[in-house]
This record gives C-alpha cells, sequence and structure tokens, in this order.
C-alpha cells in the first residue's frame, strides 16, 4: 500500500515529507508515540538539506569566479598572441609568434579548457624566464604569472567544490533509504493500530502520495463550498 520516495528525492523534499508524516502521527492520540521517529528524521534531513545547499552554493560560486578569472587570462592570452605577431613582423612562422604559437593560435589556446591553459600559461612563463632580459619578458610575464595563478587557484576551488559533493550525494541517498525502510515499518503499525481500517491507515502516509504528485483527495478546507 505504501508509497515511497523517489531514489533520487532530495533531502529538502525528504525532511518535508517526513515533517507532513510526523505532524498526521502527533494528530491522533493512537499514533502520538510514532511521531518522535519521524521528528528524528526531519531533524537528520534538515540538517543535510543545509549542508547540500551550502555546498551547492559553494560550487556555483566557485564556478562562477572561475568563469571571469578564465575570460581575464583568455584576454591576456589574446594580447599575447597580437604582441608577439607584431615582434614578428607580422609573420606567423617567425619567432616569437612562432615560439609560443607554433602548434596553436591565440584563439585554439582560448578553448583547450581550463586545466591545459594553466599548463600553457606555465609554458610560456618557463619561456620568458629563459630570456629574463626581453622586453616581452619584461612587459608580460607579471601579467602571464598573475592571471596563471589565479586561473589555478580558482581550478582548484571549483574542483574542491565539486569533489565536497560527492559524500552528501551518498548520504542523501542512505537517507531517503532510511525514510523509505521507516514507512514501510510505520506501514505495518498503523495496520496493527487500525486494523481492517484501509482508509484511516492511508490518511497518514497521504504526505507520500503527494510528493508523488497522486491526485489528492478533496479535503473540506480545499475549497468544496462547505463553510
Amino acid at each position: 500500500m505504501a508509497t515511497h520516495l523517489d531514489d533520487n528525492s532530495s533531502a529538502a523534499k525528504g525532511a518535508s515529507v517526513c515533517d507532513e508524516i510526523a505532524a498526521a502521527l502527533e494528530g491522533d492520540d493512537d499514533t502520538l508515540h510514532l511521531a518522535g521517529v519521524w521528528n528524528g528524521l526531519v531533524a537528520r534531513g534538515d540538517g543535510l538539506a543545509a549542508r547540500v545547499l551550502a555546498a551547492e552554493r559553494a560550487l556555483g560560486r566557485a564556478r562562477a569566479r572561475l568563469d571571469v578569472i578564465d575570460a581575464r587570462w583568455d584576454g591576456t592570452d589574446s594580447a599575447f598572441g597580437r604582441a608577439t605577431l607584431d615582434a614578428s613582423k607580422g609573420n606567423r612562422k617567425e619567432p616569437p609568434y612562432s615560439t609560443f604559437y607554433g602548434k596553436n593560435p591565440p584563439s585554439t589556446v582560448n578553448d583547450f579548457g581550463v586545466a591545459r591553459e594553466v599548463q600553457f600559461g606555465r609554458t610560456v612563463i618557463s619561456v620568458l624566464d629563459a630570456d629574463p632580459s626581453s622586453p616581452l619578458t619584461t612587459e608580460w610575464k607579471p601579467r602571464w604569472e598573475a592571471d596563471t595563478d589565479a586561473l589555478s587557484a580558482a581550478v582548484k576551488v571549483r574542483d574542491d567544490s565539486i569533489r565536497a559533493e560527492a559524500p552528501l550525494d551518498v548520504e542523501v541517498a542512505l537517507f531517503i533509504a532510511d525514510v523509505n525502510t521507516e514507512v514501510d515499518r510505520l506501514e505495518g503499525d498503523l495496520l496493527k493500530i487500525f486494523p481492517r481500517q484501509p482508509k484511516r491507515v492511508a490518511s497518514f502516509l497521504e504526505p507520500l502520495r503527494r510528493a508523488k504528485g497522486g491526485k489528492r483527495r478533496r479535503k473540506k478546507d480545499d475549497g468544496d463550498g462547505e463553510a
């Protein structure tokens, strides 16, 4: 009889369903003693949902920051490409342009992806270091170092934020599984308390039907015309 939460339900949704079930159990003296378990699940789900939200926001902030820093890095790459092309008198087959962009033009480097862009930036800095007196080194090394260091740090924060979400996903899955186990246990208890009263048993499990999108039975406070 009992309906269960979907395996991919969120902690917030699970906590809300548990809260409604707890309220239903508290509304009947015969079932009041069963509410404690469900209030415990509410507290667990709320705490987990708060941690999930914090992790999601941290990842969102990390991605937003990475987008901005990556765009700045791309701008440095494009500007440096123009500077090396000018220094090569417009000849893409001559150094210094060919030294840095012989395999890929700046527009292609911009599409490398952030991890590979960091690697490219480190290579540029290493090549510039080999000729410290070069005007290119004097003008561009500080910018490349600043932007590449910032990009590398932003990538690390993004990656750390992604890794932080993984164990929370496991915790949520375990929480939903535990809720569904308690649903089965609750149904068994209710059938003992209210034998041969399926509608009364179902009334305590109505929050699960609503969570699944099931059709609600009309209530007196749902606008059925009664005062």
